[in-house]
């Protein structure tokens, strides 16, 4: 495949579901990581999208945040650091609200000792 096909290509799969990583692109274009990434480039540069770790968004797209599979390694240790101080201040029987958030999701690890707890959420990882 030439690389302006490669390009549409990459463009074509952003339409339908917006966002992609490097390795998915690669896989499903049978290319190499090194040739999605120039090519990423290359559409950056000309607008059509924007890279963010580890992946891509159609720049587009409404929707500015950046996925939580994309975006769930960043500064992992601040995270750890902050679910478990949050994790200190939850208590039996608590009423506890988790959104859809990286950092929220790493709160479970720290709720085994808990009982009664209720929690509300829109993140479909953390209700199961």
């Amino acid at each position: 495949m030439i690389r302006y096909e490669r390009q549409q290509s990459i463009l074509n799969l952003l339409e339908t579901q917006q966002t992609a990583s490097i390795k998915e692109l690669a896989g499903k274009l049978y290319t190499s990581e090194a040739s999605i990434r120039r090519d990423l480039e290359a559409l950056e540069t000309q607008g059509y999208v924007r890279r963010v770790y580890g992946g891509v968004m159609l720049s587009k797209a409404g929707n500015h945040s950046i996925p939580v599979e994309l975006r769930d390694g960043d500064n992992a240790g601040e995270k750890n650091l902050v679910a478990k101080l949050a994790s200190e201040r939850i208590f039996d029987g608590a009423t506890i609200i988790m959104d859809a958030s990286s950092t929220t999701r790493r709160i479970l690890k720290y709720l085994d000792g808990f009982h009664d707890l209720r929690i509300f959420t829109n993140n479909l990882r953390i209700y199961q």
